[in-house]
């Protein structure tokens, strides 16, 4: 057998024991206050970036500074958030084990 093909490899490990499937309740329940962070998130953020950009008399050093973390922000949004939403309401684990070295370093 192929590494990480089989039962039980990081890409296909279920959330819930056994043949259990979680109810769609439990589903909402785990993926709206991720989605809820990642959409405020985003929306706050390229807001920031935007009127920061788009106002002459911000363009300080301090908020080009605040744009910056901004943007890194939404590049951390984008690339562990979404996927972690998309995957969790599929009802499996979001990260093997390269996947969540690579989300904590990135974060």
């Amino acid at each position: 057998m192929e590494s990480g093909s089989g039962p039980g490899s990081p890409s296909t490990v279920s959330l819930v024991p056994g043949d259990a499937v979680p109810s769609p309740e439990d589903k909402m329940a785990s993926v709206l206050p991720v989605l809820l962070v990642c959409v405020v998130g985003v929306v706050g953020n390229a807001t920031v970036v935007l009127v920061v950009l788009n106002t002459q008399d911000m363009h300080t050093p301090t908020n080009r500074y605040l744009v910056s973390l901004a943007l890194a922000d939404l590049a951390v949004l984008v690339a562990a958030g979404l996927p972690n939403v998309s995957k969790s309401s599929a009802g499996q684990w979001v990260c093997g084990h390269a996947g969540c070295l690579g989300i904590t370093y990135l974060q």
